[in-house]
């Protein structure tokens, strides 16, 4: 009968003793993922807001050429049309 008894005291001991254990691992685990999680979003981010600058940097480039274009276009038809005047 005592055996019996020691067993079943055995039994949930040990097995509240897994519950705990699991549950700490568990926790573990899950603060590990966070973690992970939380690292990736912030590596996700800084490379879309090193992306953005690049673009940002490409299509300010683009609008400087495109003005130096058009301004010596500009230059070209303002000095076509000075010509002009001198030569009546």
């Amino acid at each position: 009968m005592n055996s019996i008894l020691y067993l079943i005291i055995g039994v949930l001991v040990g097995g509240l003793l897994g519950v705990l254990v699991g549950r700490f691992l568990l926790r573990k685990l899950f603060k590990d993922q966070e973690v992970a999680a939380q690292n990736k979003v912030k590596k996700i981010l800084k490379e879309a807001e090193n992306e953005a600058e690049l673009l940002k940097k490409n299509r300010l480039l683009e609008a400087k050429e495109k003005f130096l274009q058009m301004k010596a276009e500009h230059e070209q038809e303002i000095n076509g049309k000075n010509n002009a005047m001198n030569q009546r």
